[in-house]
């Protein structure tokens, strides 16, 4: 069972951190079109996704080794769970959406850069359902969570050099212009955005419902401030929304227990304040634009003309409206997973953005991309999976355990911004072992 802990732990604090240096010499010709003109692929050496998908089957195939001996030993028996058939059946939808695909090939490795196919999506289940069954035990929970909250400061400060200019990993030429927003070691800043969305929540109930002691306090004081600014530097407005979204859900929870944490509460509200003016000054006003570019956003979905519609959310709108109409096309089982790109008319993106060598490769919302690509009755399976997971996390939220309530309100913030991002393997690993670890905890609260 240790091996399977420790293999969990680097799923979720070294897959994220895993960023290879770009060379020179790995670039070639940037853009490699068919006979038909169209962009096939990007030739630039992928050092940010790849070698994460290549660790992430590593690590899963090793678990699935390990307890198949377990199993085999009947040290661990394995009882069939309500959360398994909706799972069964998404994943089933998946497997004969991949046998049906024109693009067999994208549909099993996934696209270039993107690597998000059913090797990658078999390994989150693979890590869904280790953290569900096989942490039995509090102290490996604690152990994991603290690991992964390590490798999130690693991720977070790096960020942060990169927001002020020191960025020691060289990049490629496609990442050069984000000099105002951080991306670490993830990829990209809208990604670091769905990476921070769960670890600012779950240093923050950690943090609120600390023991009363002040090196503990002053610790998880600091990550968590460390946390929130980085989520400030990925200028990633799917996060801030996000976690607009989780004041009143996270305040439902916390209240009862706001008269005994007011002073540690009213601390950290101040230092995320004194923080967010500091980054607002000396970017000019950016971080504010930005935030504000939400509500203007909004303002232009219901009274903007259709040029305007269209723009809003970084032409998410535009995107949205173009894509929904691909989930009656295929609706079935789609044309495999990550195959966005085949099946999207990339013409009327191009046209509306002025730039004719983009190709959109993702919905920009996690369950459309899952639903135009696999199929209605997958992302329905997948829904119906997610309603479980929380009803069952809500039965044990009255019990007030910090380490659950953490990981309930971290999965919130992860499936709230992905209605307006994209799943990726630099990213998804935490987000299902989370998910699995906040099941294991009920688990532990249950039988106590």
């Amino acid at each position: 069972m240790r091996i399977n802990i420790l293999l969990l732990t680097c799923a979720v604090a070294v897959v994220p951190l895993i960023y290879l240096p770009y060379s020179q010499n790995n670039q070639g010709q940037l853009l490699i079109r068919d006979k038909y003109g169209n962009i096939i692929s990007n030739s630039i050496k992928d050092t940010i996704y790849k070698p994460k998908v290549d660790a992430l089957i590593l690590i899963t195939l090793c678990m699935l080794v390990v307890l198949y001996f377990m199993i085999k030993k009947e040290e661990v028996r394995l009882s069939w769970k309500s959360f398994y058939t909706p799972l069964a059946l998404f994943f089933g939808f998946i497997v004969v959406s991949t046998i049906l695909s024109p693009y067999k090939v994208v549909a099993i490795y996934g696209k270039n850069m993107r690597c998000e196919g059913l090797l990658v999506v078999a390994s989150y289940l693979v890590l869904f359902l280790v953290a569900m069954n096989l942490v039995k035990d509090k102290v490996y929970l604690k152990q994991i969570v603290k690991y992964l909250i390590i490798s999130g400061v690693i991720i977070s400060i790096y960020g942060l050099l990169q927001y002020f200019g020191f960025d020691f990993i060289p990049r490629d030429p496609y990442r050069e212009h984000w000099n105002h927003r951080a991306f670490s070691t993830l990829g990209n800043p809208d990604f670091a955005g769905s990476y921070v969305s769960m670890l600012l929540p779950l240093s923050f109930i950690l943090y609120y419902y600390v023991e009363r002691n002040n090196k503990k306090l002053f610790l998880l004081g600091t990550i968590t401030t460390i946390f929130y600014t980085f989520m400030l530097a990925t200028g990633t407005r799917s996060t801030y929304l996000a976690m607009l979204c989780l004041i009143p859900i996270g305040y439902y929870f916390i209240k009862n227990d706001l008269a005994n944490k007011k002073k540690r509460f009213v601390l950290i509200m101040l230092v995320f304040i004194i923080i967010t003016l500091f980054f607002n000054y000396i970017n000019q006003g950016y971080l504010l634009n930005r935030f504000i570019s939400i509500f203007l956003d909004g303002k232009a979905l219901l009274w903007g003309n259709e040029q305007e519609v269209n723009s809003a959310g970084s032409y998410r709108m535009l995107i949205y409206k173009t894509s929904v109409p691909l989930l009656f096309k295929h609706p079935w089982f789609g044309q495999g997973l990550d195959t966005f790109h085949k099946v999207y008319p990339q013409e009327i993106y191009q046209n509306f953005t002025g730039n004719k060598n983009i190709i959109l490769d993702k919905a920009h919302c996690e369950y459309l991309q899952l639903g135009i690509t696999v199929g209605i009755p997958a992302l329905i399976a997948y829904l119906w999976f997610l309603f479980r997971v929380i009803k069952f996390n809500l039965k044990s939220v009255s019990v007030k355990d910090k380490y659950h309530l953490a990981l309930l309100i971290a999965v919130l913030g992860y499936l709230i911004q992905a209605t307006f991002n994209i799943s990726v393997v630099s990213v998804a690993p935490v987000f299902w072992v989370l998910m699995g670890l906040s099941i294991s905890c009920c688990n532990f609260l249950q039988d106590n």
